[in-house]
């Protein structure tokens, strides 16, 4: 069931401002939430963690699969072997 409605005028010019309103301002609130959250470490690092078995036999070839990048291990974004050996870490699963 539908019915027609004649829409808010304040609605609709606030609906144009959109994002405009207050572009590249940030209130005093969410400046200080936002220092808070980067003394608590802020974002996630994007690089994976160090942990075994993310590199499988790939079924294609004879080659190594990182399960994290999504490409063969040689040509994946992952650290070099020495690294995940440094770490005391097997990169190597099945």
């Amino acid at each position: 069931m539908t019915t027609s409605h004649t829409p808010n005028p304040a609605a609709v010019a606030l609906g144009r401002l959109g994002g405009l309103a207050g572009k590249g301002k940030t209130s005093p609130a969410k400046a200080a939430a936002a220092r808070t959250n980067g003394r608590l470490g802020g974002r996630p690092p994007t690089r994976p963690a160090l942990v075994a078995g993310v590199w499988v036999p790939c079924s294609l070839c004879e080659d190594w699969w990182c399960r994290v990048h999504h490409f063969h291990a040689a040509d994946c974004a992952c650290p070099e072997i020495d690294t995940w050996t440094a770490a005391g870490v097997d990169p190597y699963g099945e």
